[in-house]
């Protein structure tokens, strides 16, 4: 995305961008489908908040 981890994550908290699922200790993902969707808004110009 180009953010620093630190901007990344204030955006993830403002719901700006999804919450990624914990997977263990120090991994996270996100679901194939909310990236999806993610994308198709930016591309989309619509901006990545879901309203």
């Amino acid at each position: 995305m180009g953010y620093k981890r630190s901007r990344f994550l204030d955006l993830v908290r403002q719901g700006v961008f999804p919450k990624p699922v914990k997977l263990g200790g120090r991994a996270v993902a996100w679901p194939e489908s909310v990236v999806d969707d993610l994308v198709d808004r930016l591309v989309a110009g619509k901006g990545a908040t879901h309203e």
